[in-house]
Order: C-alpha cells, then structure tokens, then sequence
C-alpha cells in the first residue's frame, strides 16, 4: 500500500532522527516535500545526509538547490572535506558551481586549492564563483588571480573580483582597487570607492602616496581623500602640491584632507593656495559654507597679494569659483582687477557669473565698467534675465554715483 509523504511526516522524522527516510525524501516528486526534508537535514546537522544532500545539488530546481545549500551550509565545515572530493570527481556543471560557492561561503582555509584550480576555469560561471568564494576565505595566495579578473570585459567578473579584494582586505589589494576607479562603468567605480573606504582603518599611507603619481583624476582624488582619513602627517608634503592643482575636486579634496591633518597655512603664499583651494561648488551647504567664507576673508585680509591669483581663476570652467573669485576682488577693490573682470564680464553668459562680475566692478567702482556693463545688460531681455538686469543697472548706479562723489 503507498503511503504518501506529508510535512507532518517529515516533521515526525526530524523529531525522532529518522535521517534516512528524510534522505529519502530529498527525492520525493513533492518539490514542497523536498524542501522541507533538506531543511530538516540541515537543521540535524546530519554527516550522514552530506552526501545525499551534494547529489542532490543537481536537482533542476533552483528554488530547492538553494534549501540544499542551505542545509549543507548548516552542516558547516563537516561537509568540506566531502565537497572537496565531489570537485575532485568533475561532477555535473550544475553540482561543481554549488559546490565551489558552498565552499567560499563555508570559509574553510582547506578549500584554497580546489577554489584556485576553479578560479583558473575555462568556464566563465565557474570562475566568477570560484573568485568570489576566494574573497570569502580570506586567500591571500589568490589576489593576483582576482586582479587579473578585474580587466575582463564581463561587468559581473569585475563586479565579483572587487567584492572579493574587500573581503581579503590585504593592504595588497589597495592598488588594485583604486586602480579600479577608472573602469568605464560608473557602478564598478562605486563599489571600487566603497571597498577601498572599508579598508582605510588598515591602510598604509604608502599605498595612497604612491598614488598620487597616477594621471587619472578620480585615483588622485580618491588617494588624497584616503590620506586625510588615515591621519598620518607624514602625508602633508606630499599633499601640498595639489593645492595648485588645476582641477578644483583635487584642490577641495587636498584642503579637506590637510584640515583633517591639522596642518595649517603660515606664509602668504601658503595661505593664498589653502584659501582659493576652499572656493568652488558647495556640494554640502552647511559643512562648506563657513569654510568658504573663512576662506574669502582670508583672501581679503591678504589685499594685494591675493589679487594675480584671484584673477587667474576669473577663467576657470566653474561658474561658482569665477564668482567667488569675483566676488572676493571686489571686497579687495584693487583697480588692477578692472580689465580683467571686464574681461570675463564679456566672456560669460552664466547669469551667476554675470551678477558676480557686475557686483564685483561696482564694489570698486571704476569708470571704466559703464559701458561693458551697458552691453552686458542688453544680452539680457528674456525673463530670466530680468533679476540679473537688475543686478547690472544697481552696478551701474553705484560706478556713477561713486564717481560723481570723487
């Protein structure tokens, strides 16, 4: 007579160690049956059922396969040696992928081997795995198979080899890492910055100095950012050049990591390049406001010797630099700023340019700006130029009631 197979049963054999008919089970036509058998293998923590539990590795389901891993992953590192051999034997494709991922995830130091051998795999779907479960033991022998990874074309590889160089998290995979920063896909980038922040309680400063010689942009921001993050001064001089970096992420990035250094500007020049490094794009308002306005009177307190500096960057591609540079040789006054603020007056269609500019040649008042600012004004009659016309006729204003005055 057939007795069919319940989850009651299978609860009842669970409760009395009845492993060999849940074995059994693990074959049942019943998918919801197979699942729960496999769960309360798992569960028993049974050595008996590891063998079975593989085998059934190649089951068509996913959803069971799963429940499968998940027993044998309950079972632990009783199961290694087992899942070793079963790598060994060249299984299905199927059981060898399930196999290499319980293995890393297992995290037993024994499976190095096998996991090499896999990661060096003609096949693509067993590599990936195989990488990702040597970043899950910890195998400092496998990185530079993992960074040989990172220059494939497959995102998903790249994406596996990343994760698993933060799991090492040896201070040899720092360089692979940020050398990573420059793949072509945003999101690997992303995950490249993230895994390199994990790492930074561990860090050398040495991995970060060294890159700063790297051309890329992102790497150079990203090593300078690091160095002020681990905190060790030995890092300054290497730091100070970039204040004059002539891109402005590099000098916000310098000046943020020179304040976490504690270092601090003493000659003029000094001062002039820390300042003008705090000017650009408030990307946080309430952090960078004050440092930008700390950073202009500091300017304006150095008056004339600010002045070739602040007009050098009248030609910078940022809009909120220009104007902030504007802006400051305005409070200055000095008349040798005239012509090229007029300059940049005529050059500029940015209407956040075009106000600092107008309100910067007002502030020093010099004769000269009446008719750049009477052309400026007259590129200006759409609605929104309405505010920033304004802005041009009170300029202009101020120049002649200043000069009627003297």
């Amino acid at each position: 007579m057939f007795f069919k197979t319940t989850p009651e049963k299978i609860a009842n054999w669970e409760k009395n160690k009845k492993i060999d008919k849940l074995i059994d089970a693990l074959k049942n036509e019943d998918r919801s049956i197979r699942i729960k058998s496999a769960q309360s293998l798992g569960r028993l923590k049974s050595i008996v059922a590891i063998e079975p539990l593989i085998q059934a590795l190649n089951d068509e389901d996913y959803s069971f396969r799963a429940h499968i891993r998940e027993a044998l992953l309950n079972i632990g590192k009783p199961a290694v040696p087992a899942l070793i051999k079963t790598s060994n034997n060249r299984p299905s494709s199927r059981i060898y992928s399930n196999v290499i991922k319980l293995l890393g995830l297992i995290g037993d130091p024994k499976s190095a081997e096998v996991l090499i051998q896999a990661a060096s795999s003609t096949d693509h779907d067993t590599r990936c795995t195989a990488i990702g479960a040597l970043g899950e033991i910890k195998e400092e022998k496998a990185i530079d198979l993992i960074i040989s990874a990172l220059e494939e074309k497959d995102y998903g590889m790249r994406l596996v080899a990343i994760g698993a160089l933060k799991k090492i998290n040896s201070q040899r995979t720092i360089t692979p890492l940020l050398n990573a920063l420059k793949d072509k896909d945003s999101s690997i980038r992303e995950t490249a910055e993230k895994a390199i922040d994990s790492l930074i309680d561990k860090a050398e400063t040495k991995h970060f100095i060294e890159a700063l010689k790297n051309k890329q942009t992102n790497i150079q921001a990203k090593a300078i950012e690091c160095l002020g993050k681990i905190g060790n001064t030995d890092a300054v001089p290497h730091l100070l050049p970039f204040l004059e970096d002539s891109n402005s992420w590099i000098r916000k990035n310098t000046v943020n990591s020179l304040d976490q250094l504690k270092w601090k500007p003493k000659k003029p020049d000094e001062q002039i390049k820390y300042y003008i490094a705090h000017l650009g794009y408030i990307k946080d308002y309430l952090a960078e406001k004050t440092k930008i306005s700390e950073a202009i009177e500091g300017l304006v307190s150095l008056k004339e010797k600010a002045v070739d500096h602040l007009i050098e960057l009248l030609k910078d591609q940022s809009e909120s630099i220009l104007a902030q540079a504007a802006y400051t040789l305005g409070r200055i006054g000095n008349e040798k700023a005239v012509t090229p603020l007029i300059q940049a007056l005529s050059e500029n269609s940015s209407i956040t340019a075009v106000s600092a500019l107008a309100k910067a040649l007002a502030d020093i008042g010099d004769e000269r700006a009446l008719e750049p600012l009477a052309k400026a004004n007259s590129r200006y009659d759409n609605v929104e130029g309405t505010m920033l016309q304004k802005d041009i006729f009170a300029a202009i204003g101020r120049i002649e009631e200043k000069n009627q005055k003297g």
